[in-house]
């Protein structure tokens, strides 16, 4: 089957980007950005721009769009449920589906919807995009990696990478593709959570030290996971995502890392909220990924507080130290470093803070040494990451009740 045209669901960062790239070689008729009424009329009158020029990719609305001969799924996963309800009517029996959604299940979610035969495995990777404010700005467009899964059907592949290779849309067919989704998996636990919280860059997670730190100990867990599921990541290909990110624009930043800016939901539940479900089937521990399940949907945003906020006002984390392993059931216990430094927690640092935010750092200030108790026991997991986290879930209730 050749296809001639691709149907995105999605026009964020992945979207815009292979879209524009299909478009630029095959003409603007051979890719169509599918959105359902509300979306569609939100954004009819964005002036979107790729790499500072105009961006003219039109969209259409679900109900106006033509069966699909490719459908790439570019949206987040907290959106997949909803791509997928406006997707139904434009998937015909030769439809061929690629998910580009961070994670190992959303093809899954997908199959049980539209059946396995016409749905590859795919993710998009090497890329150094930053979609912010209207804007898709990139140096390096990476690679889709695709490969087939146990029940895609012959020559779905092929057809596929065909239309990619015609539209020169970067991509790799790979002969054992879950073990590269598993080691995409490991680089977005480790790097988008880790810059999420710290309010990182490319750049700093790679250089700062305790960014390294909580960046190369969340992949380290994904390793155990994986390999508990039976995929063998090794030591050097963790080394080689750190040495991809620290390649990557140093002021870029990954997608989840770009919510936090936007102040959109987060997909620390597909990342963390995976890794940490999977260990506890298996009975491996993942105390890095439990700090970051914390902050779930990032509640802190609500109260207009982030990492920068919280040290140019004097908040400073010491610790969550590792303090050993107790007994051979496995359980680990921490110590809970939190020092506020004198004066921090009045306006006076580096700014005014907003009335959410100062409503929120007077919560920390009350709540904080009465909760670290309870964080310690309750959680028993460290990481200097989950204590950023867990003072912004403070922030979040001081400011609820305020």
């Amino acid at each position: 089957m050749a296809i001639s045209r691709m149907t995105i669901m999605g026009k964020g960062a992945i979207g815009l980007l292979y879209g524009s790239i299909a478009a630029e070689t095959l003409g603007a008729d051979a890719v169509e950005y599918v959105m359902d009424d509300a979306r569609f009329e939100r954004h009819a009158h964005d002036r979107l721009k790729i790499n500072g020029s105009p961006c003219e990719l039109a969209s259409v609305r679900a109900g106006e769009a033509r069966t699909a001969e490719l459908i790439v799924f570019a949206v987040k996963a907290t959106g997949l449920d909803a791509a997928l309800d406006e997707a139904t009517a434009l998937v015909g029996p030769n439809t061929r589906i690629v998910s580009l959604l961070n994670g190992v299940t959303s093809e899954q979610r997908i199959a049980e919807r539209f059946g396995w035969d016409n749905v590859v495995l795919a993710t998009a990777q090497g890329l150094d995009a930053t979609f912010l404010s209207g804007e898709l700005r990139y140096s390096c467009a990476g690679h889709i990696h695709l490969g087939a899964a146990e029940g895609t059907a012959a020559g779905v592949v092929d057809d596929i990478a065909d239309f990619f290779e015609r539209a020169g849309v970067p991509h790799i067919v790979e002969q054992d593709i879950r073990h590269r989704l598993w080691a995409k998996l490991m680089l977005n636990v480790g790097v988008n959570q880790t810059t999420m919280v710290f309010g990182g860059t490319y750049g700093s997670v790679t250089t700062d030290p305790e960014q390294v730190r909580c960046f190369v100990a969340a992949m380290r867990e994904v390793r155990a996971v994986a390999a508990a599921e039976g995929v063998t990541l090794t030591e050097e290909e963790l080394t080689g995502m750190f040495e991809l990110c620290a390649s990557m624009a140093p002021d870029g930043m990954p997608s989840m890392a770009q919510d936090r800016v936007a102040r959109r939901p987060t997909e620390v539940e597909e990342f963390s909220g995976t890794i940490c479900r999977l260990g506890q089937k298996h009975h491996v521990l993942t105390p890095q990924g439990q700090q970051h399940s914390l902050q779930r949907q990032s509640p802190a945003l609500a109260a207009g507080v982030h990492h920068a906020g919280l040290f140019q006002h004097g908040v400073h984390l010491d610790g969550l130290r590792q303090g050993g392993i107790a007994g051979l059931d496995g359980l680990v216990q921490y110590e809970l470093g939190v020092v506020l430094l004198a004066g921090g927690l009045q306006r006076t640092l580096g700014g005014q803070a907003g009335d959410g935010e100062d409503r929120a750092l007077g919560g920390l200030h009350h709540r904080a040494v009465g909760s670290g108790n309870a964080l310690l026991h309750g959680l028993g997991q460290q990481g200097a990451v989950g204590g950023v986290v867990a003072l912004e879930d403070l922030a979040h209730a001081a400011e609820q009740q305020g």
